[in-house]
């Protein structure tokens, strides 16, 4: 079977058990926080439960994680930038909770905003491929993901102060396969962790490994990193065993 079969056989298959999942506190984490503009960045999963967005849950949850995870209180005031990679493919089951969630904000502008990042992973892995074709591919293959600009994008939000502090969190459905691209990305490029760190990381947080979309994704980042921003990285390979 090809990479792009396998690909979307892997969408579809997510995407037919995506209207079972719930919130799971266990999947909300701190990723990183910004002290001049005093924003933060919490990774997790759909915040739904019983097809309710789940506003006070979350903000209590993001409090809880904050105090245990870092010692850090949230402010007693903030608003939320509702970050989704979900998409409204065919098939994939995403479109329902995207609506849900922004209806919520359409209605609760007080609370803050939802904004739509889709993501999908990309089926070939870099490593599988001759390095002068790979090179020649780093900046067209993010034509359907566009990471390296929806990165630069949160960053900047991420760094801007506004009135409020804003709390950022960015999710998928199940907190693991796109929510771990994006994350593992940003703690390699930000948080200077190796291309294992961020990969082990991805799965303590999640429970599992992220599926293979996700990973080949990764290390398509870690290369545009590398060889386009010319950051310093001895690896992009995930280690055989992570």
């Amino acid at each position: 079977m090809s990479s792009v079969l396998r690909g979307l056989l892997c969408v579809v298959l997510l995407g037919a058990a995506a209207a079972k999942v719930e919130f799971e506190i266990e999947r909300l984490h701190l990723v990183d926080s910004d002290s001049t503009s005093g924003n933060f960045f919490f990774r997790g999963n759909i915040p739904k439960i019983n097809g309710v967005f789940i506003y006070d849950q979350l903000v209590a949850s993001m409090r809880q994680v904050a105090k245990t995870e870092a010692n850090v209180d949230l402010p007693a005031d903030f608003r939320i930038v509702d970050i989704s990679f979900l998409n409204e493919l065919p098939l994939i089951g995403d479109t329902d909770d995207i609506h849900l969630e922004d209806n919520y904000f359409a209605e609760h502008g007080d609370h803050g905003e939802f904004l739509r990042m889709p993501l999908f992973g990309l089926p070939t892995n870099p490593n599988s491929l001759p390095g002068s074709l790979r090179t020649t591919l780093l900046r067209s293959v993010w034509a359907v993901d566009r990471l390296p600009e929806k990165m630069r994008h949160f960053k900047s939000m991420l760094a801007q102060k506004t009135a409020k502090p804003t709390v950022f969190y960015v999710h998928c459905e199940y907190g693991c396969d796109r929510t771990g691209e994006f994350s593992g990305a940003y703690a390699i490029q930000y948080l200077n962790k190796s291309i294992d760190d961020a990969w082990t990381t991805n799965v303590q947080k999640c429970g599992r490994a992220p599926n293979f979309l996700s990973r080949n994704a990764l290390e398509w980042y870690c290369f545009y990193l590398k060889e386009v921003n010319g950051m310093s990285i001895p690896s992009c390979k995930i280690s055989a065993g992570l």
